[in-house]
Parts: structure tokens; sequence; C-alpha cells
């Protein structure tokens, strides 16, 4: 019986479905190119970028003794403040000092003051601007 129901199945001729409607288009439209208004106000992350641009210039200016003297702002580094001075980190290195350059060169041993002086870096050169702290 399930050899014959198999004959049965396999050996029906198969159904012809007729349809006149055209194929669906296959063509792709392209997408508008985004309308930017150039009159408008930066972004946000634009105006990140002009301000660390910023930042950095005014950093520039920045001389060893002044680098000291806003770590000793920080209560918890200011031991640091002769290490920075005598190694003479001016405003052009302070950005660029990266958690090896302060354990290896600078001899800043405990982990949590480089992880520290590391984000105060970041923030003066994210939101110093925006602070007034180059003022």
């Amino acid at each position: 019986m399930k050899i014959e129901l198999f004959e049965k199945i396999v050996n029906t001729t198969p159904i012809e479905i007729e349809d006149d409607s055209p194929a669906p288009s296959m063509r792709i439209q392209p997408a508008s190119p985004p309308q930017i208004d150039l009159d408008s106000t930066p972004s946000k992350s634009q105006k990140r970028r002009q301000n660390r641009k910023e930042a950095i210039k005014k950093l520039a200016k920045w001389g060893p003794q002044k680098v000291a003297d806003w770590l000793a702002e920080d209560s918890e580094l200011i031991q640091y403040k002769n290490v920075f001075k005598v190694n003479e980190v001016d405003g052009v290195e302070l950005p660029t000092l990266t958690d090896k350059y302060l354990k290896m060169e600078l001899g800043i041993e405990i982990f949590g003051h480089r992880m520290k002086i590391l984000g105060l870096i970041d923030n003066l050169v994210a939101n110093g601007v925006e602070q007034g702290i180059f003022e």
C-alpha cells in the first residue's frame, strides 16, 4: 500500500499555473543623496573635534611649569609635579602621554595614579575649552 501511494505521488504530472501578470521589476532605484544644510550649527561630534583641535593648539603654549602646576591642582597627584617639571613635559607632550610613558619614562609606579593622570589629560583635551581652563 505504501508503494502504491508513493508511485501515485511520484507519477503525477506537474500542475502548471498560468499567470499573465508581468514579473515585478528588479531594477533598484538609487537613493537620493541626503540634504545637508551647510548653514546649520555643527553637530556634537563636529563640536567635540573643534574643541579638541583648539585645546591642542592652546596646550602647545604650555611650558613644563604650567603643566606641572595644572597637575598639582589635584592634591592626590601633587607628588608628581616635580617629575613632570624635571622631565620637561610641556603642553605638546602632555596629550601624547600613555600608560607606558608614565610608568617607564616618568617612573609613576602606582597604576591608579597613572589612570587618573590619563583621565585628567583626556578631560583637559576634550573639555578644557568649554570649561575655560585655557583662559
